[in-house]
């Protein structure tokens, strides 16, 4: 790593753990970490997300998703059960997050850093809003990104998506309907 992005990732750092930074740091933080990180890693996966705002179509929530609207359609149709789990949580995000920065020499203070994840949260679901997810199934549409409101504030990162041909199954999914499941759980 450069020095000078290892000086500026501290400099985030330290604002971070002050309270005093804003949404287009946390954009910076994650953009500047993902050439630095192992494929596999959640927080290359979100960095990604902030890489590709016009859409997904590889990566540990791609592939989540895809098979999760596999057997949603599959359970729609037939009959059968699914699974509604996140992806991620916000623990693990923050603490994979400070693992990450703290193998590449940045200083972290785990402490001041974690004081701050409601507000980092809140700015990465306003950035990774509304990405679209290039899903692989001929009876899923509309498939993105969205933040999900309580009290006016974003608090969960969820996938959304539509369905088509599927009015007629035993699950019955009229196609202007939206069905949205947990990507990231927020605690706030």
């Amino acid at each position: 790593m450069k020095k000078t992005t290892q000086e500026d990732l501290q400099s985030i750092v330290t604002e971070i753990e002050k309270g005093s930074f804003e949404r287009k740091d946390v954009k910076a933080l994650f953009s500047d970490l993902r050439e630095h990180l192992q494929e596999g890693d959640i927080i290359r996966e979100i960095a990604h997300f902030i890489a590709h705002p016009r859409g997904r179509t590889k990566g540990i929530t791609f592939t989540h998703l895809q098979k999760f609207a596999d057997v949603f359609v599959k359970a729609a149709k037939y009959g059968g059960k699914f699974e509604v789990k996140p992806i991620f949580l916000q623990n693990e995000v923050m603490e994979q997050w400070v693992d990450d920065l703290s193998s590449l020499g940045i200083v972290v203070n785990k402490t001041l850093f974690s004081v701050q994840a409601a507000k980092i949260m809140r700015y990465l679901l306003e950035v990774i809003d509304l990405t679209p997810i290039s899903l692989k199934n001929p009876n899923i549409v509309d498939a993105k990104i969205n933040g999900t409101y309580l009290n006016g504030k974003k608090t969960t990162l969820t996938f959304t998506f539509k369905t088509v041909n599927l009015e007629n199954s035993i699950l019955k999914i009229p196609s202007n309907v939206s069905i949205a499941i947990p990507v990231l759980e927020v605690e706030e």
